[in-house]
């Protein structure tokens, strides 16, 4: 009788160990997935991406040539809206739905060119065409998906507008002579590229 006491008590036992070692292992599992899921993409990845979206990003212009400089820091995506525009997003929008989404914010300094597409006149008022014309800028915002580097939008800087960009790391250029991109992600930013007008300082 002793004896198969010991034995229900030790298949009892064992039961439970394997139980718990598999919970564990569930948690621990579940644990290490949803880190790397929210794992902030490292400020080189972020630099090589972002000089990557700058200088192919589309037909209306942006970075020529390497940066004289590179700041930036990771924040919300809400926040670096009101760094760039001067302004909170509308909450209503997409752009303020998503405005608790970590990004990173990558300012450049530089030659930064806006292909500005010409117009067309209306001869019967005398009024000629507009030619295109090319606008130099200095610098040049890049806003990345901090988890996956995935460009969200770019943002050429109006002359007028200065941004109090020495609140932001200094970034050093990627090393090499190339700048390749480290993921295939799409770049969604939209065009034409929206050149700031001059705003109020940040309170």
């Amino acid at each position: 009788m002793a004896s198969r006491l010991s034995l229900r008590l030790y298949i009892f036992v064992g039961v439970f160990v394997l139980v718990l070692l598999i919970t564990v292992l569930v948690i621990s599992s579940g644990s290490s997935v949803g880190s790397a899921e929210t794992s902030i993409i490292p400020a080189g990845v972020a630099v090589n991406r972002a000089i990557d979206a700058a200088m192919h990003g589309g037909i209306y212009g942006g970075l020529v040539g390497q940066p004289t400089e590179i700041r930036g820091q990771v924040m919300t995506y809400g926040e670096a809206l009101r760094f760039v525009d001067g302004r909170p997003p509308d909450p209503n929008s997409l752009r303020g739905k998503m405005s608790d989404n970590a990004v990173w914010l990558i300012i450049f300094r530089g030659n930064v060119v806006e292909h500005v597409p010409g117009a067309p006149g209306d001869p019967a008022k005398g009024v000629p065409d507009i030619p295109p014309k090319d606008v130099t800028h200095t610098q040049m915002a890049v806003i990345l998906d901090a988890n996956t580097a995935e460009s969200i939008e770019m943002t050429m800087i109006s002359p007028q507008r200065v941004l109090p960009v020495n609140s932001l790391s200094v970034l050093s250029l990627p090393s090499g002579p190339q700048l390749p991109t480290p993921t295939k992600a799409p770049i969604k930013t939209t065009a034409p590229f929206a050149t700031l007008t001059p705003a109020p300082p940040h309170p």
